[in-house]
């Protein structure tokens, strides 16, 4: 076996061992099964949070129009901020259901009744009932983004108590004849309880020791780890390994994403509060930062090479696959043309692959970071243009111009590349033509 052949089959392994995990699949997929409440959440925001200008004049054209928006959202605050409160505001509920649940499948236990029991745990350790006084109510604090890592480990932890127990038979078992409706409820009681009680018992240790609960505990350990994932640094790091795995065959955006993703959601959450409550927002590096800051239509930078390509291609091959697949890139979908170029292992594009989304992602990280453009704190679809997605997750047309000038910097530095990898096709086309 040859260095590559080494090489192909390590990079195999850890692609197979990132797609195939169980609690890194679960968590990974359960984080995209909860898009749809940040989504709603974000259009909450949006409407809750007119762009006006501190010097805008209100009697001009645009002026009038944000007047009007900002009146419509006085006139909804209420709704807005119910549909906020019922999305963002509990977003870690949603997630100990969904990791649970599809954890839950993967160790072929009962779905529904197993992540039922994950959320029962989780409310008792994240939002224990307080005022025994008539005026019982639950606290929000770790509801949100803020108890993601916590809900991330109950349901991780549950369902493999659930698992461990069922598998050596210390459940309560009822006659065949019971329906298996009927029969999964008083199966789940005794992991229910086993549950409840080692998580409670850790949450009263954790009180006595640390004089705090679980998930300030939590927090307080991955605090450092968050600090870090919003540098400079992080989002170079970031651009950079995800364009190295795509470049190297391997879905750069999921490896990279399942480890990353999660702080990054906390963040973007955090500005989505700040904004709410009026305060600075905090984060630069937030969720959806691969396609508002790294790669514009996709792994490379690929509505960059699209249109680099119309412009100086003459190859009938790579003209060909950019007019297929170039549409797709403006909604940042980019198969067609990164497996039809190729862009994996192309030894002419390997330099601005990498150096193109590493330089756009420093360069929107500085200009967020020195408030030249607003940050980011409404989520996106990511399939949104990129120029769309840019104002609406900041609601500052500012972002979508820095968007428009990256895009033609892009350009304009792969344009040389395409050029030499063009004079190759042509020589294979040439040559094919006179075989012919």
């Amino acid at each position: 076996m040859n260095t590559q052949e080494r090489m192909n089959n390590f990079l195999g392994k850890i692609a197979t061992f990132f797609n195939t995990q169980p609690h890194i699949s679960a968590i990974k997929d359960g984080i995209v099964t909860v898009t749809p409440f940040t989504i709603i959440g974000g259009i909450a925001l949006v409407i809750a949070n007119p762009p006006i200008p501190e010097n805008m004049d209100m009697t001009s054209f645009i002026g009038t129009i944000l007047g009007g928006w900002k009146k419509i959202a006085e006139a909804l605050s209420e709704y807005t901020t119910l549909a906020n409160s019922l999305t963002l505001g509990i977003l870690s509920v949603y997630l100990t259901f969904t990791i649970a649940y599809l954890l839950a499948g993967k160790r072929k236990l009962n779905q529904l009744t197993t992540s039922i029991g994950a959320l029962m745990v989780f409310f008792a350790i994240a939002a224990p009932v307080t005022g025994f006084d008539g005026t019982n109510a639950i606290p929000v604090s770790y509801l949100d983004a803020k108890g993601m890592f916590t809900a991330i480990l109950v349901a991780c932890v549950t369902v493999e108590v659930t698992n461990f127990l069922m598998k050596k038979n210390i459940h309560i078992r009822l006659p065949e004849a019971v329906p298996p409706m009927v029969a999964a409820p008083f199966e789940a009681l005794i992991p229910f309880v086993a549950n409840l009680i080692l998580f409670m018992g850790i949450d009263a240790i954790c009180q006595s020791v640390f004089k705090m609960q679980i998930p300030a505990l939590i927090m307080q350990i991955f605090s450092p780890l968050v600090a870090t994932s919003d540098t400079l640094w992080a989002a170079i790091l970031y651009a950079f390994l995800i364009n190295a795995f795509w470049f190297l065959g391997l879905h750069g955006s999921n490896i990279v994403g399942a480890i990353i993703n999660p702080f990054l959601l906390i963040n973007l959450t955090a500005n989505a509060e700040a904004m709410s409550a009026g305060k600075e927002l905090p984060h630069v590096l937030v969720q959806n930062w691969n396609i508002l800051a790294v790669n514009f239509g996709g792994c490379g930078a690929t509505l960059a090479i699209v249109i680099a390509c119309l412009l100086v291609a003459k190859s009938k091959y790579i003209r060909s696959i950019t007019k297929i697949g170039g549409f797709p890139t403006i909604f940042n979908i980019s198969e067609p043309v990164t497996f039809g170029m190729p862009l994996m292992l192309n030894s002419y594009l390997m330099l601005p692959i990498l150096l193109v989304p590493t330089l756009n992602s420093a360069v929107t990280y500085l200009c967020m970071s020195w408030n030249v453009i607003g940050r980011a704190f409404v989520p996106v679809p990511w399939t949104l243009p990129g120029p769309i997605a840019a104002f609406l997750a900041t609601l500052d047309w500012k972002a979508a111009v820095l968007w428009v000038l990256l895009v033609i910097v892009d350009i304009l530095i792969y344009m040389p590349f395409i050029k030499m990898y063009d004079r190759t096709k042509l020589k294979e086309e040439k040559g094919e033509a006179q075989e012919g």
